[in-house]
């Protein structure tokens, strides 16, 4: 007896597996329970376990004979989903592209930071030593016509200048990351509550951590207590209607939650599809249905930042850009240096500035002046700006996802009649044509359109009376846990 015992259940979940797949195989793709048993002589309980993790790695469908016996088939063959060449490349590409992100994150955090405001204050005090410089030469006693003549050139122009100064100044005026240095009350309240500077123009460049990142735990969750409050029984339209998956992207989650969360297909008497979480339903008295609603999936946004803060990099960088081409120009036209007669140019009196401290002036301006700064002021710009239509479009599918989990409820709650402009779109959150996702729904739920622009889902509502009937007739005490037989605080 002890033998029997541990053939039955002492099993390697890995050798059962490939013997399902070879029976499958060799059933051309599809077969019942009864035909694994029979091709593999299995325990029944081993093929029902491992079924369904198979089912899970290969996508499996769930048809049902006229018999009412479900008929596992796999139309788009034998393809794992997590081994293999494939799936192994691309899980060691996804883990190679996470490491190389929190890598590139962490340097670009300090890199940023220097090139932006580093460039910035350099730019910065180049142009008020400069305006420094012409004025002092202005007013050196030269004569008249002199003077006249490096106020119109010298140093590249004072008005240029000039603005730059002034555009420092309203920075430090105006700007939301300076307001606390000015008011010494509010300074430490400001401190805790404004976010570093690296962090707030990582945001700018790269966002935030997605909102939706931990969907998949609260979908489970949601799911196993909706489940939890319908006798341990849900089909694959109302996973559509909880979380907004399409048809085809429920059916191949019902799997993998089958397989996370110990569930089966049953057929009921009258041939309906549905799925038993048995395993759920023991529960020490936790109220059932309380969080049984993920919500709608949220939409990232594309910075924490507020706007003005955004607005001000943005300055900066334009700054930099400014100032970066500035130079490079300089460098490849071979502008006018000017001299101590009429006075330097701006350009000029870098390159003297460059050339006392034992620099190479082309060199130094034409690529640390010119080419990096401009190259970054490009990337800087670049990288939000595809980040923005990448996050478009990906918001433009989570909303037309909220949509369609309205739709699909719409299509549970009342099957005999479904009104599409009934289900108007509440933006931000939802997007979308609502008579185009209740078509959607309509091919694979078997829907009817009626003459007054409406749809009908008599299947539907046929499914819907029948799992009603079945969820009526079950035996909730089956679950019960009873009486306590052991405790380990007990003597």
């Amino acid at each position: 007896m002890g033998a029997t015992d541990t053939k039955v259940y002492d099993y390697k979940p890995e050798a059962v597996r490939e013997k399902l797949l070879r029976a499958f195989r060799e059933s051309r793709g599809e077969a019942t329970g009864a035909d694994l048993v029979a091709r593999t002589g299995l325990p029944v309980h081993q093929v029902e376990t491992e079924l369904r993790a198979v089912a899970d790695e290969y996508g499996a469908r769930v048809r049902v004979t006229e018999s009412g016996e479900p008929l596992w088939s796999f139309p788009r063959g034998f393809h794992s989903r997590y081994r293999g060449f494939g799936p192994a490349f691309r899980k060691g590409y996804r883990a190679f592209l996470k490491g190389a992100a929190a890598v590139g994150r962490f340097l670009f955090k300090i890199w940023i930071v220097v090139m932006l405001v580093g460039y910035f204050a350099l730019f910065v005090a180049l142009a008020v030593l400069a305006l420094v410089a012409s004025f002092a030469a202005n007013s050196s006693g030269r004569g008249d016509d002199r003077r006249s003549s490096r106020g119109r050139g010298g140093v590249g122009g004072a008005f240029m200048l000039t603005r730059v100064i002034e555009l420092v100044v309203r920075i430090w005026f105006y700007s939301e990351f300076t307001k606390s240095s000015r008011d010494p009350f509010r300074a430490a309240e400001r401190r805790r509550a404004k976010k570093p500077l690296h962090t707030a123009i990582f945001s700018f460049v790269f966002g935030d951590p997605d909102p939706a990142a931990d969907r998949a735990e609260h979908v489970r969750a949601a799911f196993a207590d909706y489940v939890r409050s319908r006798k341990g029984l849900a089909t694959v339209e109302e996973l559509s209607a909880l979380t907004g998956l399409s048809p085809a992207e429920a059916d191949d989650a019902m799997n993998s939650l089958a397989y996370e969360l110990g569930g089966s297909p049953e057929v009921s008497e009258e041939g309906t599809v549905y799925w038993s979480f048995g395993e759920l339903m023991r529960s020490a008295g936790i109220e059932r249905g309380s969080s049984a609603d993920p919500g709608p999936l949220p939409l990232k946004r594309f910075s924490a930042n507020p706007a003005s803060a955004n607005a001000w990099f943005c300055a900066f960088n334009g700054v930099n850009l400014a100032f970066g081409g500035y130079f490079l120009f300089a460098v490849l036209t071979g502008a006018s240096l000017g001299n101590a007669e009429t006075g330097y140019t701006f350009y000029g009196f870098v390159t003297e500035l460059v050339r006392s401290v034992g620099l190479d002036p082309q060199a130094t301006l034409g690529i640390g002046l010119g080419v990096v700064p401009v190259l970054f002021a490009i990337l800087f710009y670049a990288v939000p700006a595809l980040r923005f239509l990448a996050l478009k479009a990906d918001n433009a599918r989570r909303a037309r996802a909220n949509l369609r989990r309205r739709a699909a409820r719409a299509v549970l709650s009342s099957p005999d009649r479904v009104d599409p402009s009934a289900i108007a779109a509440r933006p931000p959150e939802e997007d979308g044509d609502p008579a185009a996702l209740v078509e959607e729904l309509a091919v694979a739920w078997s829907g009817e359109p009626a003459a007054d622009g409406t749809w009908r889902f008599p299947e539907t509502a046929r499914r819907l009376r029948d799992l009603s009937l079945v969820r009526s007739r079950a035996d909730e005490s089956k679950w019960a846990l009873g009486g306590q037989v052991f405790d380990t605080d007990a003597p």
